[in-house]
């Protein structure tokens, strides 16, 4: 049986904890987990897990984004110098603690009503809990980072039906933030399904609106619920000059056109058409094509009165590709006395 002298004995403790000092020294100086708690343990109390980290190249700072251990609802930031070659952490430059403090504290005032909210058919990114968030990048006049509060709707966003089925949930949203006396800058509302969404902005998130002037504002500050308002409107007449031959929009959407630009009260009045027709569609071969074309125009230059501009686009697909493409502008179209010297010049 092999036995150690008491002198071999010691040696053997002393390396082993050697050793153990060392992998400490190196865990809480050259790994980023390590690093990054040894500071914030240090400077904050607070024990962390690193949910994310985001640099922008080899050898620049790293930020890290991190979750109290503690208190999972309390985030931050961490930004650390890296070095150029190895990339191995040198030292803190800043971090955004107070932030997330000033944030948490918010949060427990929202946390009155998440509840609610979650009834409304919302809830967290990523399936999530409701959690207030906060960029160091925007702060208010007095230097206070701005709160923003990021949702998911359950249900697909109905921006056909607006006013009637999206608008009433949108302001009890609203009336239940209010109500929680949390200070949300901005709410920022993904649709589950699509990349449809909604926007507050610090004026609709922090003002008392009745739901008419709170539908008033959106509008004008979300396109997309300006941009169905319009389809609805006009779809009707686009499917009176739609035949056999073409079809009106792209498969990516089940929008007939897209609004490109908008008056101050969120009418829409420039937009964009695609019209696709099968091969050989766009040439001689389509007797018609001067009177689809006639047609469209006449729909975006004399029933459509509330534009001012268009883009037409003219496509022959084949085979799922787009074999012939034609383009013009309202500005272009001008440019003919008639319709078909357009066709004759530009198809």
């Amino acid at each position: 049986m092999l036995r150690w002298s008491k002198k071999k004995k010691v040696i053997v403790c002393t390396i082993a904890v050697a050793a153990l000092v060392c992998s400490f020294l190196f865990f809480i100086r050259y790994v980023p987990t390590g690093f990054v708690n040894a500071y914030t343990i240090a400077e904050h109390r607070e024990a962390v897990k690193i949910d994310r980290v985001s640099t922008s190249g080899r050898g620049s700072p790293a930020t890290y984004r991190v979750q109290s251990l503690r208190n999972p609802k309390l985030w931050f930031t961490v930004k650390v110098a890296r070095s150029s070659i190895l990339e191995l952490p040198q030292n803190v430059i800043e971090d955004t603690y107070e932030d997330g403090q000033t944030t948490y504290q918010e949060q427990l005032k929202l946390d009155k009503v998440t509840g609610d909210i979650e009834k409304l058919g919302f809830h967290g990114i990523d399936e999530e809990d409701i959690i207030l968030d906060f960029f160091p990048t925007h702060r208010d006049e007095d230097g206070v980072s701005l709160k923003t509060l990021n949702l998911v709707s359950e249900d697909e966003l109905n921006f056909r039906q607006f006013k009637e089925e999206e608008l009433p949930r949108l302001h009890q949203l609203k009336t239940l933030i209010d109500k929680s006396g949390a200070d949300v800058s901005r709410i920022y509302i993904d649709d589950e399904y699509t990349l449809s969404h909604i926007r507050f902005d610090g004026y609709a998130s922090t003002t008392p609106l009745s739901p008419e002037e709170l539908y008033d504002y959106l509008r004008n500050t979300n396109w997309e619920i300006s941009n169905y308002e319009s389809q609805v409107k006009w779809e009707s007449e686009f499917e009176k000059i739609e035949n056999e031959r073409f079809t009106l929009g792209t498969d990516s959407t089940d929008l007939i056109y897209q609004c490109t630009d908008f008056r101050d009260e969120g009418i829409c009045n420039e937009i964009s058409l695609t019209v696709r027709y099968e091969h050989n569609g766009l040439t001689s071969e389509n007797e018609h094509l001067t009177a689809d074309v006639t047609a469209i125009l006449h729909l975006l230059e004399h029933t459509m009165t509330e534009l001012e501009s268009y883009d037409l686009f003219f496509v022959e697909e084949l085979d799922n590709t787009w074999y012939k493409e034609v383009r013009f502008t309202n500005e272009e179209r001008e440019q003919f006395e008639s319709v078909e010297q357009l066709v004759e010049k530009m198809f």
